[in-house]
């Protein structure tokens, strides 16, 4: 067993906290995956005035398919380095917000078609 050693009257050094860590990384991978809905939504609108047809939801629900994939990707490859984890754990974050809420934009107007 080892023994304890003698404290030696010098401070110990505090830990630093992990490069690419904080609110902002985390904020700024929120607002990249909100960016890439609204990307998605744009596209949908582009179809609806392209053409008169009923396809705006499905170009829509297509789109944010596909954004919702690249973002999980994009979110995992991001949060195995300690370096870019808090950007990470924002696109992660930021991902899940606009499937909650383009899921509950996308049954709200397919409930009043």
């Amino acid at each position: 067993m080892t023994q304890p050693q003698p404290d030696s009257g010098q401070p110990t050094p505090e830990p630093e906290p992990p490069a690419g860590g904080g609110l902002r990384a985390r904020l700024g991978g929120i607002g990249l995956s909100l960016l890439g809905y609204v990307l998605a939504l744009v596209v949908a609108l582009t179809e609806l005035r392209s053409s008169d047809s009923g396809y705006t939801v499905l170009a829509y629900a297509v789109t944010a398919t596909a954004v919702t994939v690249v973002l999980l990707v994009l979110g995992v490859a991001l949060v195995i380095p300690q370096r870019t984890r808090a950007f990470g754990t924002g696109v992660l974050i930021g991902a899940a917000i606009g499937v909650l809420c383009g899921g509950g934009i996308c049954f709200g107007v397919l409930a009043t078609i």
